[in-house]
């Protein structure tokens, strides 16, 4: 029985059917796919890194302004930060010393995807 059946059936015999659905739909990695799209979506696809990207290459790049032009929460908005730092599309730079604050720039990485955030768009409107 695979984890995924196994969750299920736990859901109509067992558990609360809401905390197996959760575990069922636990994002897995695709890092060890061969494949070039998987390993992109493992950059960047995690519910809030592409809209973080839209936002920084429109010119939010405070901590601040990112939290008044997306609906999330600081401390969503902290871990994904640290997450782009982290792979290399954010460079951060501290610009205030009280209270701490935080600039973040964009690296030649994060720039890369501009065109595919462009055609990404443009998809969407279609």
């Amino acid at each position: 029985m695979t984890r995924f059946n196994f969750l299920l059936w736990l859901s109509h015999y067992h558990y609360d059917s809401a905390i197996c659905y959760y575990l069922m739909m636990q994002r897995h990695s695709f890092s060890e796919m061969n494949c070039p799209i998987a390993l992109s979506a493992e950059e960047i696809v995690d519910g809030w890194t592409i809209f973080i990207l839209r936002e920084a290459v429109k010119g939010a790049l405070t901590f601040n302004t990112l939290i008044e032009k997306l609906p999330i929460a600081p401390t969503t908005l902290t871990r994904r930060l640290k997450s782009l730092v982290d792979k290399g599309f954010f460079v951060k730079t501290q610009y205030q010393a009280n209270p701490v604050r935080h600039h973040y720039e964009l690296t030649d990485k994060s720039r890369d995807l501009l065109p595919i955030l462009i055609a990404l768009g443009e998809w969407g409107h279609r």
